[in-house]
């Protein structure tokens, strides 16, 4: 892994891909390694070429409650039928 100037670089650049937010909590992602983590509810993303990328937590920023889930989370139970 790079570092210095050159890996600051590569990280500012990767954080204005994309506006470096989180698309649901609307909160600066923590840019390291390969992805990008929501410090909210812990969603990791990685840019690739035009997409964005949702994966799983990753071990620096695992995933828990947020706020903004929960109110996703609740939204969906209205909608679907109770099983």
């Amino acid at each position: 892994m790079p570092t210095g100037a050159l890996a600051d670089d590569a990280q500012r650049a990767m954080a204005t891909t994309g506006e470096g937010y989180c698309p649901l909590c609307q909160v600066a992602l923590i840019i390291h390694d390969d992805r990008a983590c929501c410090p909210c509810g812990g969603c990791s993303y990685r840019v690739d070429g035009d997409r964005l990328e949702m994966l799983s937590s990753c071990d620096l920023h695992p995933a828990h409650n947020c706020v903004h889930w929960e109110t996703v989370w609740e939204a969906r139970k209205k909608t679907r039928p109770s099983r």
